[in-house]
């Protein structure tokens, strides 16, 4: 009866977040990238820079999603942000992240470039592209390669674990590996779920699925 009840309580929660984050989602989309909704004035504003409309719209999704995180944290929880994670001050931890993004990650997409040069000439790198492409290529991969961490890891790190911890798992042994293990477990299912695309307002009408990035987010 205990395990009955155990299941049930999990399955409920779970449910319930899994609505939470499914709001979220459209909510954040009809914000960003739907043309109804009322982004064509920040996309005008983030196109300033000169940007083109659909990495606007992108950047304008990833700060939105991290809005929501805090927002969602600060009204569900009710714990300061530094308690939840969030420390701004840490500048150990800032020149790590600093590093990584603008020392590491160019050195490994420089890798990638000359092992693909090497393998297929240099024609699978420029053939056909003209300077624009270049230059669109750049901003879309400092882009991809900068604001998911901003607005994903918050909504599925923070949130969603900081939730689970306080409904699902409350009252587990949070030092026992165990519940660890079903913690990242569980999260990470989750994680795969909010890189599933979902049309319009109608539940389940899934229309594309990028099966890599849901198998890279679930391993990660």
């Amino acid at each position: 009866m205990t395990n009955a009840r155990g299941i049930a309580r999990t399955s409920m929660w779970t449910l319930i977040l899994l609505f939470i984050l499914y709001v979220l989602q459209h909510l954040v989309n009809f914000l960003s990238y739907d043309f109804r909704g009322p982004s064509a004035t920040l996309v005008k504003f983030i196109s300033s820079v000169r940007l083109e409309e659909d990495l606007a719209r992108f950047i304008l999704y990833e700060l939105l999603q991290l809005a929501a995180a805090l927002l969602g944290c600060k009204i569900l929880f009710r714990k300061s942000l530094h308690e939840l994670g969030f420390n701004l001050r840490n500048r150990n931890s800032a020149r790590k992240y600093i590093l990584v993004f603008f020392v590491v990650y160019p050195l490994l997409v420089a890798v990638c470039w000359v092992i693909i040069g090497m393998w297929s000439g240099t024609s699978a790198l420029t053939g056909g592209v003209t300077q624009g492409i270049i230059g669109y290529a750049v901003k879309d991969i400092l882009a991809y390669g900068l604001f998911p961490g901003i607005g994903e890891e918050p909504l599925f790190r923070v949130f969603v674990i900081q939730f689970l911890l306080l409904t699902v798992f409350k009252g587990t042994d949070i030092g026992w590996n165990k519940t660890q293990a079903a913690v990242v477990l569980l999260s990470a299912l989750i994680f795969s779920y909010g890189h599933i695309f979902i049309r319009s307002w109608a539940p389940f009408t899934v229309y594309r699925l990028g099966n890599y990035i849901v198998l890279y987010g679930f391993v990660n």
